[in-house]
């Protein structure tokens, strides 16, 4: 990932309604599935920490480790004020069996430095504690390609049946299994073909701030999303996939 992608993610992420809306979803599930006693007491690891936004989020629910490839991912995440963060390779991180309550796996698996994402998620399974909790996102739709996946390392766009086939391979049972952002697929779509006929090759991140309006009324939007998302609706078709699923 180019280093300006990691500059503008700590600058704008704990603002943007992208994240906030992703924020909010894991929240509210975790919220809902969580027991009163249980909270304060998990351990939990951010494969893929980036710039530390979910392991801040998380910290309120127990002990949360993150890893990231990047440098420059790991130096934002200590600046953020994260203690558990180190440089690592997830293509080589080999946990304790049955270590972690909740592992959270968002917008990693699809970047070209993952080798096998089959193998990654073999052990996600393998750290998780029995009824453990895998949370992951990630871009929906090779057709969907376009100048940003070049700036963010993107290998591929994923297809919900198959991941989730692959996941229930592994041995996970499917708790939600959903497209998201349906609004941003159509979006995306119009850029791709503008993208094609201009062909722009601009070298700055897509993620910049928004008019306050427009940036909560995109969230108040994608909050009621979230609503669906959580009462088990599967959505048809979005720019990202969504999944949660226990061991």
């Amino acid at each position: 990932m180019e280093k300006y992608e990691y500059d503008a993610m700590y600058k704008y992420e704990n603002n943007h309604w992208w994240y906030l809306v992703l924020d909010d979803l894991i929240k509210k599930y975790l919220d809902n599935k969580i027991n009163d006693d249980k909270i304060n007491t998990l351990h939990i690891f951010d494969a893929g920490c980036g710039t530390g936004r979910m392991i801040k989020l998380l910290s309120s629910y127990g002990e949360v480790h993150g890893i990231d490839f990047s440098e420059e991912a790991v130096n934002f995440s200590r600046k953020r004020g994260c203690k558990n963060v180190k440089k690592e390779d997830l293509n080589k991180w080999n946990p304790k069996n049955e270590k972690y309550d909740v592992i959270t796996c968002l917008d990693v698996l699809y970047h070209s430095n993952i080798k096998d994402d089959l193998d990654v998620m073999k052990v996600f399974y393998r750290a998780l504690k029995s009824d453990g909790i895998l949370i992951m996102n990630v871009p929906a739709f090779d057709f969907l390609k376009r100048n940003h996946d070049l700036k963010v390392s993107t290998k591929k766009r994923y297809i919900k049946k198959i991941l989730k086939n692959n996941l229930k391979k592994i041995g996970f049972k499917i708790e939600i299994q959903t497209y998201r952002l349906p609004l941003l697929f159509f979006v995306i779509s119009f850029k791709k073909i503008i993208e094609f006929f201009l062909k722009s090759t601009d070298e700055t991140s897509e993620l910049k701030e928004l008019p306050t309006f427009f940036n909560r009324l995109l969230f108040f939007v994608h909050r009621l999303e979230n609503r669906i998302i959580l009462s088990r609706v599967s959505i048809p078709f979005g720019s990202s996939v969504f999944v949660v699923c226990r061991k």
